[in-house]
């Protein structure tokens, strides 16, 4: 499951992207995350990429989404999955607990696999597992 990403949008609705990579999501449906596409566009030629690479842009605009209150999350080789959000809220909290549930139910991660969660409002970053944000341990 390499490459594998997550949106949980504001609401707490969580989508599994095809491919695994954010910026098409949001190039594919940009009124989702507030934007037009002429504004994405704009943003990679005021960048000096091509549309959908994996650059300054396209960090600048996950950060964007992720200040509009989406999580973004994606498994990385050797070290888990990586969730950055504003910040860890109830709310948002309830929907990582959804999604650890989900993820362990369907096998994309077992109760130990570890889970960075990167707070952009404080700078602060936790570490858990799976098993630990559904509760199954007192971690």
């Amino acid at each position: 499951m390499q490459g594998a990403g997550y949106w949980i949008d504001p609401d707490g609705q969580i989508e599994r992207l095809p491919g695994g990579r954010h910026i098409d999501q949001m190039i594919t449906n940009p009124e989702r995350f507030g934007l037009t596409r002429a504004e994405i566009v704009q943003r990679y030629e005021q960048a000096g990429e091509p549309l959908g690479l994996e650059g300054r842009a396209r960090r600048a605009l996950i950060l964007e989404a992720i200040e509009r209150g989406f999580i973004h999350i994606r498994l990385t080789v050797n070290r888990g999955w990586l969730v950055s959000l504003s910040h860890l809220g109830a709310d948002q909290q309830s929907a990582l607990r959804r999604w650890a549930l989900a993820a362990r139910q369907e096998r994309w991660a077992g109760e130990h696999t570890p889970l960075f969660i990167d707070c952009k409002a404080d700078g602060t970053t936790h570490r858990t597992t799976i098993g630990i944000m559904i509760g199954d341990y007192d971690g």
